[in-house]
């Protein structure tokens, strides 16, 4: 079959605007929704599972008991979510699942250093939220957060 110049122009143009419509898709799904994804997540997540990533940590999922799971979402709400301010080390040494009868809703990597989390649970790219404390208006540390995870490792 031969394609005239004129239905190849019109393909071309038909994949551009498909990519460029799966493009905006992914962003209105992860990158523009991403603080709203992941607040929704802290909120409606009946389990959660850490992994620490340090160097001799287990590779496993840890499951947070209902006390735990129950006392770091306290911890996290007490935090605002934004993806207005990105500071760039993210060296994350948790990754959190956060999930909802028995399904993953959410998965991502925290960097304490950074307090970015990056949303890494679907294949689109990468989404960014920083997290900061309601009470401190700098960007730096999270000692809450900090303080749960270190006690929480220190029993793994």
């Amino acid at each position: 079959m031969k394609l005239s110049r004129l239905s190849i122009a019109a393909l071309i143009c038909s994949t551009v605007l498909l990519i460029a419509s799966i493009t905006a898709l992914r962003f209105a799904y992860l990158g523009g929704n991403s603080t709203e994804r992941l607040k929704t997540a802290i909120m409606t997540s009946d389990e959660m599972e850490i992994r620490f990533l340090e160097e001799g940590a287990s590779s496993k999922f840890v499951k947070l008991d209902e006390s735990q799971w129950s006392e770091f979402q306290q911890i996290l709400t007490q935090h605002y979510l934004t993806t207005e301010f990105q500071s760039m080390c993210h060296n994350p040494m948790q990754e959190l699942r956060f999930i909802r009868n028995g399904s993953t809703i959410l998965q991502g990597t925290l960097c304490l250093e950074c307090t970015n989390f990056e949303i890494t649970h679907f294949s689109f790219s990468a989404a960014w939220v920083t997290i900061g404390e309601l009470s401190n208006e700098s960007l730096e540390d999270l000692p809450q957060i900090r303080k749960f995870l270190t006690t929480l490792r220190s029993t793994e």
